[in-house]
């Protein structure tokens, strides 16, 4: 808001009077009501005085467009409005930090000052003084050489992919494979938990690899589909199947899906000998109201003193149990 009225003028004026003012787009002299004038002053919301017309408004918004610069640190392209645009333009607050902190020149006496109180910091908290020469390591994950007093990686990336140990999908296929001769089955997601971390850091999907690798994919847990066992018997899922095999290997005699006495409750598998169900809960910590029916099961089987084998996908998945479950060892 330009004014072109004076001090004298602004108090002898009513709230309805008229006071001039000047148009920042054309510079052209414009009335305006001495109440508006003042709800500016105050800085009320959608109180302006600055334009003549709504045609100095819409050309001012035009001319204050977005434009396009590079960053002055890493390059990158930034959309800048022109009255904000300067001689350095940036795109982050951290690469105006980095480009303004390497022009920045220390004296000797601050370097000195910075040393030593770094020093003081890591004496303080190492209790054990180490020599300067011993305190260098090997980063954890691509082996680069790193300053080892309080940490383990060498950068975000190496920490955050610490838990993939494969970097190629040659690698990936020889793991699947191996898997496949040791068990005569394809692998699950949680079997191979590496695989599955690359192919999803590769945007892969876990079935278009298996077809890759010459396999046929396991079908959904809880498909519609059935599941055949070596047994003929049918599965619910591939961790159903994964258990019948295993009881059909160690010749436990077993059946599928027999209802308990007195319910309507179906348990997985019966051992007739021993007089025992097995129960996969296999959604378990996923779906509150399975959660529920698995409260509900646990609560009948204590009613009547049933002798009940729990398995969960940790018994399963990424190493087999099921041997220390049934006590074959």
């Amino acid at each position: 808001m330009i004014r072109k009225y004076t001090d004298e003028e602004f108090e002898k004026a009513k709230t309805k009077d008229k006071l001039l003012l000047e148009c920042v787009e054309c510079s052209k002299d414009f009335p305006k009501d001495k109440r508006l004038i003042l709800a500016v002053m105050k800085g009320q919301k959608f109180a302006t005085c600055k334009f003549c017309s709504d045609e100095c408004v819409r050309r001012h918004r035009e001319r204050e467009k977005n434009v396009i610069k590079k960053c002055a640190n890493c390059k990158k392209t930034v959309k800048i409005q022109l009255s904000q645009v300067t001689e350095n333009n940036f795109c982050t607050s951290s690469c105006a930090a980095t480009f303004n902190n390497k022009k920045r020149r220390y004296s000797e006496k601050t370097k000195e000052r910075i040393s030593n109180s770094i020093r003081r910091y890591y004496s303080d908290r190492i209790k054990v003084k180490i020599p300067f020469e011993n305190r260098f390591g090997v980063c954890r994950k691509c082996g680069k050489e790193i300053l080892t007093l309080y940490r383990k990686y060498c950068s975000r990336y190496c920490s955050a992919n610490r838990n993939i140990f494969i970097n190629s999908s040659a690698e990936a296929k020889i793991k699947v494979e191996e898997f496949f001769l040791i068990n005569q089955r394809i692998p699950t997601k949680r079997e191979l938990v590496d695989v599955d971390k690359f192919l999803k850091k590769c945007k892969i999907k876990w079935n278009s690899f298996i077809k890759e690798c010459g396999f046929e994919p396991n079908t959904k847990n809880l498909s519609k589909k059935r599941i055949k066992c070596k047994d003929l018997h049918i599965a619910d899922s591939v961790s159903e199947r994964i258990i019948d095999d295993f009881l059909f290997e160690n010749h436990i005699e077993h059946k599928v899906h027999v209802k308990y006495p007195n319910c309507n409750f179906v348990s997985d598998f019966y051992l007739p000998e021993t007089n025992q169900y097995i129960e996969y809960f296999g959604l378990v910590d996923e779906y509150k109201s399975y959660n529920d029916s698995i409260k509900r099961k646990k609560s009948y089987f204590e009613e009547n003193n049933l002798n009940i084998i729990e398995i969960y996908p940790t018994d399963l998945f990424p190493i087999n149990k099921l041997e220390d479950k049934f006590k074959l060892n």
